[in-house]
């Protein structure tokens, strides 16, 4: 998706960069401090995570109107 031929160029590297982010998260929980800040925060300590990348545009009025409306 990263070829010239396609709108979005940019997409393959921006996945590419999200996806290296949430695994340098994920190596962050692995340290003891870091494992405090999360119960800190959430107060508890999840037992199991999921990694997930989400890429896309933040909705215009008109999306968020018609979401409210549809809720």
């Amino acid at each position: 998706m990263a070829s010239k031929r396609y709108l979005h160029r940019g997409l393959a590297p921006a996945v590419t960069q999200a996806m290296a982010q949430v695994s340098d998260y994920e190596e962050s929980l692995d340290d003891p401090l870091n494992l405090k800040a999360v119960e800190k925060a959430l107060g508890y300590l999840p037992e199991f995570s999921q990694k997930a990348v989400l890429i896309g545009r933040t909705p215009g009025r008109k999306e968020k109107l018609n979401s409210l409306q549809s809720e």
